[in-house]
């Protein structure tokens, strides 16, 4: 199997969320966390990020993966097109045995797009332990 089928066998294994569904979540109390999986580069350039979202780029996913938790769902979102780097990095933490990830559908600029709550990023950006 290509890397490419694997990244669409793992983007279709489970239902990605619409934008929508994630602030119903959200606003419902659901223990939802949000990964913001950009470069720091791109962090610098936009440091705009959803609001409660904590960061670690793609590179670092495989040594700290034991920071995310596996008892909720985690929504991991980039800015690329077609969610490419959250579906990769989907795919990886699902090989690691956290099976609660989704990539967001259409990445943070959906998200800016319908106005949903967003913060901008302190110096210090969070890690995901605190997700």
């Amino acid at each position: 199997m290509s890397p490419t089928d694997e990244i669409v066998e793992a983007f279709n294994a489970r239902p990605r969320f619409a934008t929508a569904l994630h602030v119903e979540y959200c606003c419902s109390g659901r223990p939802d966390g949000f990964l913001d999986l950009r470069s720091r580069l791109e962090l610098e350039k936009d440091p705009s990020v959803i609001s409660g979202a904590f960061h670690m780029s793609p590179d670092e996913v495989e040594t700290r993966h034991a920071e995310i938790p596996r008892d909720r769902d985690i929504i991991l979102y980039c800015s690329c097109p077609n969610e490419v780097t959250s579906a990769r990095v989907a795919l990886l933490l699902r090989r690691k045995g956290i099976e609660r990830v989704r990539p967001l559908l259409g990445g943070i600029d959906a998200w800016r797009e319908r106005d949903y709550p967003m913060d901008q990023r302190s110096d210090s950006i969070p890690s995901a332990q605190r997700i």
